[in-house]
């Protein structure tokens, strides 16, 4: 039921981009977070344990600490990366992905 449920939440809130939630799913920060979320969860693992008892596993410096950690990893790991594969492969390697264009309204 949770994931149906959040499939409803997520088709509503596509339907209804101008609404509030649409608005903030659009908004420029949680697109970002959404670009360097796979840097996120790798690094996550390192900050948001209860066996982390250093400084940086307590709140709100862990929360922190996750974050500066993917987006260090992204731009500079994952993005030269991507570069490289671009120029090995010789293909275009979308850097971000771009939003669908809305569809056309039926008569």
């Amino acid at each position: 039921m949770e994931n149906v449920s959040a499939a409803i939440v997520i088709l509503w809130a596509i339907e209804h981009a101008d609404s509030l939630v649409g608005r903030l799913l659009n908004s420029k920060l949680l697109a970002h977070i959404g670009v360097i979320s796979y840097s996120l969860y790798l690094w996550q693992q390192l900050f948001l344990t209860p066996l982390n008892a250093t400084f940086s596993g307590h709140f709100p410096i862990n929360l922190v600490c996750a974050v500066l950690a993917a987006e260090c990893s992204y731009f500079l790991l994952e993005q030269p990366a991507l570069a490289l594969g671009r120029r090995v492969m010789g293909k275009t390697i979308p850097v971000r992905a771009k939003q669908a264009p809305a569809p056309a309204a039926k008569p």
